[in-house]
């Protein structure tokens, strides 16, 4: 992959969260860290980094490669990748003075007629909007999810991820909490998924989250590096439906664990 030469334009911001979350949860599966990752993969580990952290979006066949790499079917993420994989043209700023009208078939400057390039512009409008209403259905809220996506409810949802399973799309926050330490805790909630976990941002290296529900094996995750300190960490999920109580509660190495509850009151 070519990378970005000095003094010109970086990549675009890549604002997907669910795709990022699960391109680090399989990174962390791998145990490997961002020299090793891209010693066994065509990509830098500065590449890793931007992609890891949601900076830069990642090519399809880096995603590809950390599937392989992570023995994960790369068939979600590639849906959820391409949610972002058509962006929409850029407008120039530069306002242009109108001039005489043209008829249809006359050549411009650049070259065609003004009527076939209408006509080049409607179709591909038109094939971006049929790639992405399919897109939708494999990955938009409240639509039917394709073959390939791996939907789960309840007890089916118990210890796996929010983001591989498109549940965080469908979910919302029941209580937010600020440790003394600085790190800031969520309790996600998905009605759709029947399940609950908990995030953690703002953290340290080294820092625990866990969620708790009664009649359930606590899920926990930890911040292995300085990558996931970055971004977001997710515990695995947990099956709740309304009237169950959920605690969260943040570990680091110099202070006991603080905690914060909510009550599942029904969807939204």
């Amino acid at each position: 992959m070519t990378e970005p030469t000095p003094g010109s334009a970086g990549p675009a911001p890549f604002r997907n969260e669910p795709l990022v979350a699960e391109l680090q949860a399989l990174r962390r599966r791998t145990g490997l860290s961002m020299a090793a990752l891209a010693a066994k993969t065509a990509y830098s580990k500065s590449s890793w980094e931007r992609y890891l952290n949601g900076r830069a979006k990642p090519p399809r066949a880096a995603v590809e490669a950390l599937c392989r790499t992570a023995g994960e079917p790369p068939q979600r993420l590639i849906a959820l990748w391409q949610l972002t994989a058509h962006p929409e043209p850029s407008v120039p700023r530069a306002a242009q003075p109108p001039g005489p009208a043209l008829p249809d078939d006359l050549e411009t400057p650049a070259g065609g007629s003004t009527r076939r390039r209408a006509r080049w512009t409607t179709g591909m409008a038109l094939a971006v909007a049929a790639l992405l209403a399919g897109i939708g259905f494999a990955v938009w809220p409240g639509t039917r999810p394709a073959p390939t996506t791996a939907h789960c409810h309840a007890e089916s949802c118990d210890d796996r991820s929010p983001a591989s399973t498109l549940c965080a799309t469908t979910s919302h926050t029941l209580t937010t909490f600020r440790a003394r330490t600085g790190q800031e805790v969520d309790i996600r909630y998905s009605d759709r998924c029947g399940a609950v976990w908990a995030r953690l941002g703002k953290s340290r290296p080294g820092d625990r989250i866990q969620v708790i529900i009664a009649d359930s094996r606590p899920k926990t995750t930890r911040v292995q590096d300085q990558l996931d300190a970055d971004g977001y960490v997710y515990t695995p999920m947990a099956a709740a439906g309304p009237g169950t109580a959920i605690r969260a509660c943040v570990s680091v190495a110099t202070h006991a664990p603080q905690c914060v509850s909510a009550l599942v009151r029904g969807g939204l």
